[in-house]
């Protein structure tokens, strides 16, 4: 009697704006090419809807996961979206975490719970950001200990540095984690058609070792070419990870791209991630996507309408004030027309 299909699962990790959501983007039509089915699962803060609602032009499947992380309170819920999945052959499960998710309490719960059976090749890619590791300052520690629990890793933000820079990371990742292996989207997409071919042997075990064998200690490291800045004692990753807060925010209908750009740049350091959609004042009736990390910003098309037929943007940072941000984007958004004569809102 045949054993009924099980479907590799791929955890997506990485900090903040290291491109995880664009992998997917990426990586969902290379699985199309190689006759795989993918069902997607998006965790992150506040309104997971977005990045779904842009990825459903790619792919029949994906669910949304709002508020908090996988690793801890959304944890039943991913649990339950995965039981729920309408699983064939040739299917694989694809999990986009949250920026600031501890991986390893969610890759040891899929690996004891094996999510009802429905999953057994379980595997990891996490996404380093070339261009900003390690200079977030309080953000640091935690962006170490995620590297610490990788199994691939995926480097991007490459076309941003240099060749030294892009080395030097390279070189530190394999400092803090020698047993992860670099990877790129094309090698993911192999790795999971030859998951299917081969019926995911091996890969959950080889796991379970990766895991149970102890990683470098970035405390007592001697390399002098890499000191990270860190904490006297590393806090537990929920620690870390809950320091986090995400702030909604509605934002005004034809809004001037201008506007919005100078609002985002004058956003306190504090905040290290924005995103939203909204719909500008040069293309009425018509929606835009946009992602700021740091100061890089990003705008592109989004297909269809708002979800809850709203226009909103999130900001995620330490210790953000959540009212002193809504005023000051009602300031900047919605100019007093008798105070301001700048014509926005004439």
């Amino acid at each position: 009697m045949n054993k009924p299909y099980v479907a590799p699962l791929f955890l997506i990790t990485g900090f903040l704006g290291a491109g995880k959501t664009s992998l997917l983007r990426e990586l969902i039509p290379l699985l199309e090419k190689r006759n795989l089915r993918p069902h997607v699962i998006l965790n992150d803060y506040a309104n997971a809807d977005l990045d779904s609602e842009s990825l459903k032009e790619l792919v029949d499947d994906v669910k949304a996961i709002s508020g908090s992380c996988v690793c801890c309170g959304s944890l039943d819920e991913l649990l339950m979206d995965i039981e729920e999945i309408q699983i064939e052959e040739r299917d694989v499960i694809l999990v986009e975490t949250n920026g600031t998710t501890d991986p390893l309490p969610l890759i040891e719960v899929l690996l004891v719970a094996r999510a009802g059976e429905r999953i057994k090749a379980l595997s990891q890619i996490h996404l380093v950001d070339v261009k900003r590791w390690q200079m977030r300052d309080q953000s640091n520690a935690l962006e170490i200990r995620k590297t610490l629990a990788a199994v691939h890793v995926l480097y991007t933000w490459k076309d941003t540095v240099d060749s030294e820079r892009y080395q030097k990371v390279r070189k530190e990742v394999n400092t803090l984690n020698p047993r992860q292996q670099e990877t790129t989207v094309e090698a993911i997409a192999d790795e999971l058609q030859a998951l299917i071919e081969t019926g995911g042997k091996g890969i959950s075990d080889s796991m379970v070792s990766f895991y149970r064998t102890s990683k470098p200690d970035p405390w007592s490291m001697k390399d002098p070419n890499f000191t990270p800045s860190l904490p006297k004692k590393m806090p537990s990753g929920h620690e870390l990870a809950h320091r986090y807060i995400a702030v909604q925010l509605e934002l005004p209908r034809q809004l001037p791209k201008k506007v919005l750009v100078e609002w985002l740049d004058s956003l306190p350091s504090a905040v290290i991630r924005a995103k939203g959609l909204v719909e500008l004042a040069e293309s009425p009736g018509s929606f835009h996507y946009f992602q700021r990390v740091e100061h890089e910003l990003k705008i592109q098309n989004f297909p269809g309408t708002p979800p809850q037929d709203m226009t909103l943007s999130f900001l995620v940072g330490i210790g953000l004030d959540a009212e002193h941000l809504r005023q000051s984007m009602e300031k900047h958004l919605n100019p007093d027309p008798v105070e301001n004569d700048s014509g926005y809102w004439s």
